[in-house]
């Protein structure tokens, strides 16, 4: 058999030789007198297509229809509508009701199944494509699992691994320390001197690496209780050799209340990085840091400005990126910016970056803040 049909008419003689047209063709054919009946056998016999015939008393083929349309498990059934009515309003109705075709009584045999191959094609063809995007789905579902269980490892593996090695590191700069205090020979002195460099810029790295798989594994729906004076003292602190050594002016204001629930440690991890960038990059000549935080409608609104190097426009769009390095001769580890991007990104935020080469850099960075955080 080719298929189930269900013819729907309430003159048994009008659809004989139709009928029996199509039985010789291959078809099993159903036949239901009236909407009421059609819907019965629709029930449990699920024909592949129905043929229905519109004028018909009790439930007319557009209330049937409508009723099979509303039916998840009858939803699908292709239907045709027969009438001897060829008047084009007739026929937008069946189409909008969720018919896929409409023939005119008389009609040629050939031409109804012609119609009947066709549609049952395309029902087949859209079953078949159901049954493959269900299966790509299932694919996509298995790998995106697969996916986070190895994302979740590797930040495992990398937070471990950037601690259990920041250990030795911290043993060497202790040495290099002593070094310096008990060593006479200048020599020396300078070779552990580059030792102690090293090592520093090795933990630098490290520490970044660290960041970035907290922020993979930190959830930004959680907040905490957080003053953000003590979050820039912390910073200025971890930085103030460098700002004392440059004779930067900081200065830093802000329109956040005393204390308020948000991400302090995503704050922490983005106004590190981006004034780490203008702590490294400063110019030689009064050097100057301008960093402002407001509250704006439901974002908070961080900006970082600096009178330093700048940034060539040419790097602009790459300056994000992972490693990212506008020359060799760079101190950083290009990964300041792309740590801070990581952690943005995390809260759903935004950062624009505007710098004009040994003009100045400023940095722009919007995050969701709601209103009803107190």
């Amino acid at each position: 058999m080719k298929g189930k049909i269900l013819i729907v008419d309430d003159t048994p003689a009008n659809i004989g030789v139709i009928l029996s047209y199509l039985r010789d063709q291959g078809y099993k054919m159903l036949v239901a007198e009236d909407g009421e009946s059609a819907i019965e056998q629709v029930g449990f016999m699920k024909p592949d297509l129905i043929l229905m015939d519109i004028m018909m008393p009790g439930l007319n083929g557009f209330e049937t229809c409508t009723s099979l349309k509303a039916n998840k498990e009858t939803a699908d059934i292709p239907i045709i509508f027969m009438s001897a009515l060829n008047e084009t309003v007739d026929k937008v109705k069946g189409f909008q009701l969720g018919a896929v075709d409409y023939i005119t009584k008389p009609f040629q045999q050939e031409e109804v199944l012609a119609r009947i191959k066709t549609h049952l094609k395309m029902e087949s063809l859209q079953k078949e494509l159901k049954l493959t995007n269900a299966t790509l789905e299932d694919r996509i579902r298995e790998r995106t699992l697969k996916l986070q269980e190895v994302n979740e490892e590797l930040d495992r593996f990398l937070y471990r691994s950037s601690h259990d090695l920041r250990r030795p590191l911290t043993t060497l700069l202790g040495l290099v320390e002593i070094a310096n205090i008990t060593l006479a020979d200048n020599e020396a002195r300078e070779l552990f001197a580059q030792v102690g460099l090293t090592a520093v810029q090795m933990d630098h790295l490290l520490k970044k690496l660290q960041m970035v798989s907290e922020i993979n594994q930190s959830s930004a729906e959680v907040t905490k209780p957080m003053n953000i004076e003590r979050i820039i003292a912390k910073i200025k602190k971890r930085f103030s050799r460098l700002l004392q050594k440059k004779s930067i002016n900081f200065k830093f204001t802000h329109s956040l209340p005393e204390e308020v629930d948000y991400h302090p440690f995503f704050l922490e991890v983005i106004l590190f990085n981006v004034i780490e960038n203008s702590v490294v990059f400063a110019q030689d000549q009064a050097p100057c840091i301008e960093v402002s935080i407001t509250l704006e409608k439901n974002s908070l609104k961080i900006v970082v400005k600096d009178n330093g190097l700048g940034i060539d426009e040419k790097y602009l769009a790459t300056v994000l990126n992972m490693y990212f390095r506008a020359n060799e001769q760079s101190q950083g580890n290009g990964l300041g910016l792309y740590v801070a991007k990581k952690a943005i990104d995390k809260m759903k935020g935004k950062i624009y970056i505007d710098s004009k080469l040994d003009k100045f850099t400023e940095v722009t960075i919007m995050l969701p803040y709601k209103k009803d955080i107190k």
